[in-house]
């Protein structure tokens, strides 16, 4: 290759690199080609996110196929038609709610001349200046569409459970503008996370395996001052599916995977984050302040813990589930 032909090289990989193109040219071209075709292929990009880094510019596009919440082949009818429906059972949803007394209502449309509205602008109008939705509102809304929506008096949202979908929410209203878009990928995610939770202590045992693999003298430590607090502490890590807890960046490129099919990968973030304070847990004699260390990890910090992270779960073989770590993709 000539000396221009690597800068220029160079200067592309930097480019894409800026954009958050972070996969190969190579695998890069691959996934254009995926999401060219008439009919997408779910599983080839389920499989691209488990073995590649996903750019950023096409996350939300692969996130709507991959959860469902588009249709896989590029028919411009079908896809309009399964908008407004999703449309229309989230604004339905969301009035119920309203009536309620459960969420906020909606502000009221603009004044328009009645010689001039027809009812597509009056409609247009009242969705402008509904009331923003809240990660509060979409759990609720959940909640009702699945039918488990209980008594105002019972203080649901104060549960676990709810709190940890509250934390789940936000990211999708903040990487998705359009509401209605947002609300059905949180939904697809929370019903595929919902499913996991029942195995919170298979993914706590993996942490513990992969730590004693990975560090057996950071393993031995925090084992000498076992305490149930830090473990709390994953498990609501684990019920956020890390959301709150990770950045968003970070936490989306851990989330690629999870909704391409591996929950074990939450595992080795938490390992990459013990890890990454080593130095300091191995100074600690009390497992309280374990505890209070793992609530204060700095920001700096997360890039290189995501990364690591992912690194140990490819070096593990790239699991997928958590009952049967052995289990790898192909």
């Amino acid at each position: 290759m000539t000396e221009d032909g690597e800068v220029e090289k160079n200067f592309r990989s930097s480019y894409y690199g800026s954009l958050g193109f972070r996969a190969g040219e190579k695998s890069l071209g691959y996934l254009k080609g995926l999401l060219k075709a008439e009919v997408l292929d779910v599983e080839k990009l389920k499989l691209f996110c488990l073995k590649h880094t996903l750019p950023a510019y096409y996350r939300p596009l692969v996130w709507k196929v991959t959860l469902g919440v588009v249709p896989a082949y590029s028919n411009k009818e079908t896809c309009s038609h399964v908008k407004d429906q999703r449309d229309q059972q989230f604004q339905d949803l969301r009035r119920a709610l309203q009536v309620m007394g459960r969420i906020p209502a909606t502000g009221h449309p603009s004044h328009t001349p009645a010689a001039t509205t027809t009812t597509a602008t009056s409609t247009s109008a009242h969705r402008t200046h509904q009331t923003k939705a809240s990660p509060e509102d979409f759990v609720l809304i959940y909640l009702l569409q699945s039918n488990r929506l209980l008594s105002p008096s019972v203080n649901q949202m104060r549960e676990e459970a709810q709190v940890g979908l509250c934390a789940i929410a936000l990211p999708f209203l903040s990487l998705f503008e359009e509401e209605t878009e947002a609300y059905w990928l949180f939904s697809r995610f929370a019903q595929r996370w919902e499913t996991q939770l029942h195995h919170v202590q298979f993914m706590q045992a993996l942490c513990l395996q992969s730590l004693r693999e990975v560090d057996s003298v950071l393993y031995e430590h925090l084992i000498s001052l076992d305490s149930s607090d830090h473990k709390m502490l994953f498990e609501r890590w684990f019920n956020q599916c890390f959301a709150g807890v990770l950045p968003e960046p970070y936490l989306e490129s851990v989330w690629d995977k999870v909704i391409a099919g591996s929950c074990a990968v939450l595992a080795y973030v938490v390992v990459a984050i013990l890890l990454s304070l080593k130095r300091q847990l191995l100074l600690i004699k009390t497992a309280s302040d374990i505890t209070k260390l793992l609530n204060t990890i700095p920001k700096d910090n997360f890039g290189l813990i995501v990364s690591k992270a992912i690194e140990l779960w490819e070096s593990h073989g790239s699991p997928l589930t958590l009952l049967t770590p052995s289990s790898s993709y192909k």
